[in-house]
């Protein structure tokens, strides 16, 4: 699944992760529910999957756009805007990707 399933940008990385993390969750619905349908199993796993995969493959998209601004003024901008976040704002972007439900 991962990249083929999400279409995330590669700014962030991504792609294999949420491949993983997929896998993850897939097996952990099959063994929690093997009575299910495959059907049924994979509609669980959408449930699962689908707030925290749309929030990295927006935000991926984010940072691209951000990352190749092109007008100089927009540049300068971003550049002094990114020295200026502290630390802890970026840890917390970051713990919301690392961030698991398996």
């Amino acid at each position: 699944m991962g990249d083929a399933a999400h279409d995330t940008t590669p700014n962030m990385g991504q792609g294999a992760c949420q491949a993983i993390e997929d896998a993850a969750v897939l097996l952990d619905e099959l063994e929690k529910h093997p009575e299910l349908e495959l059907e049924q199993i994979f509609t669980r796993f959408e449930h699962r999957r689908i707030s925290r995969t749309t929030m990295i493959v927006n935000r991926s998209w984010q940072m691209g756009r951000i990352a190749q601004l092109s007008q100089p003024g927009l540049v300068a901008f971003r550049d002094i805007a990114m020295r200026c976040i502290p630390n802890r704002v970026s840890l917390k972007q970051m713990e919301n990707i690392y961030q698991t439900d398996f």
